[in-house]
Order: C-alpha cells, then structure tokens, then sequence
C-alpha cells in the first residue's frame, strides 16, 4: 500500500505534488531523478525542482545521496491509501489527460496542480472504479465543447471544483444551464472532429503534452 499524507499535498506546489507521488511509488529505494520523473511522465528538470523542494520540506521522505540521485523513504503515519500500480497509472492518465484538457482551452496559461486537486481527482477515481482512460477522455471532449461552445463554465476554473463531477458529462456536452445540449450525440461528434482538426488538440489527443 502506498500512502500519501493530505497535510504534506495540500503544502506543497504543484511540482512538488510530482516529486512527493514518484517517491511514493518508488519506495524504499535509491533513484536517479530521470528515473523518478519517468514514473509520473515528468520531464527531469521539472522533477528537480520538486525533489528539491520535497527534500526541503520534508527530508524524511526523499534526501540527495550523490550527484542525480535520491534515497526514497515512504514515510509512515496516516495518509491517504492508492492501492496498487494500477490506481497509480489511472491516476498518473488522468492528470495527464486533466493538462491535455487545459491546454486546450487555455493555451496561454501554464497548467498547475495543487493538493487540493489531487484529492479531487484521487476521490474521482475512487467514485468511478470502473471507469477506463477512453470514458473520461470522452466526458473531457464532452466537457471541453460544453465550455468553449455553450458557455457552460469557466475555461479556467480550477481543478478542485469540477472534477468530482466529470461523470456528469458522459453522455455529452452540457448547455450553460447545466443540461444536455439537444442533439447531444451528434454536438459531441462535432466537438471531437473539432478537436481533432486543431493543433492545440492534436497534441491533447496524441499524448504529445505531458505534466
């Protein structure tokens, strides 16, 4: 079982969420900071800086060894469970795909994730257990349309606020008032053939943006 304490996610910024999740799934172990990056799909730099404010903060959990290298220690205490490697990849997808999203809507504005948004997600996950990788990719297109086309929320509102009810837009795109946009399953075909055919979402549907 690995445990991640909601104190230490709620105090950290948003690479530090990145670097306290790698060490968690690393262990007890010593890793080399490319290595922790590849097991949240990070890039190096932005695990550095993580792991440096993670080791600051909170040196019972990671410390530099030598040069590029770090001693995990999973810690002990109360924390919040992710039980198996498999709720860690659906975990580690959705925030991937969560940034997708946002950079579609707002390609201007830099994709950031607090603790608060990781408890979001993690309960999101936990109220869908059956939910795969393609069904919430669909409610986010569903949802992506609903926003950009209907003016059913904030292109930029946080995380925390709405992810918990992503499920709500399953079957399709939501008006502003929060109902089924008539013709829902043809508005949501064209909202994918419209994401498909722009360069912001090419890179939300190929995988090609990472955390």
């Amino acid at each position: 079982m690995i445990c991640l304490n909601p104190e230490i996610l709620t105090k950290l910024t948003s690479r530090g969420v990145l670097a306290y999740v790698a060490v968690a799934i690393a262990g007890d172990n010593i890793l080399s900071t490319a290595s922790l990056a590849a097991l949240v799909r990070t890039q190096t730099a932005v695990m550095l800086e993580g792991l440096k404010e993670l080791s600051s903060e909170y040196p019972e959990k990671v410390r530099p060894v030598r040069r590029g290298r770090w001693e995990c220690g999973s810690g002990s205490g109360v924390g919040t469970p992710i039980l198996g490697l498999e709720s860690q990849l659906r975990f580690r997808d959705l925030i991937e795909d969560l940034k997708k999203y946002w950079d579609y809507l707002n390609p201007t504005i830099a994709f950031s994730f607090s603790g608060a948004d990781g408890h979001a997600v993690r309960a999101f996950l936990s109220d869908h257990p059956t939910w795969e990788r393609k069904m919430w990719q669909t409610a986010l297109n569903h949802r992506a349309g609903s926003v950009k086309n209907f003016g059913n929320a904030s292109r930029t509102q946080a995380l925390v606020r709405w992810v918990r009810k992503l499920g709500d837009y399953a079957a399709g795109p939501l008006n502003q008032y929060g109902k089924p946009v008539e013709g829902s399953g043809n508005a949501g075909k064209a909202i994918a053939n419209e994401l498909a055919n722009s360069q912001a979402a090419a890179a939300y549907l190929s995988g090609a943006g990472r955390v």
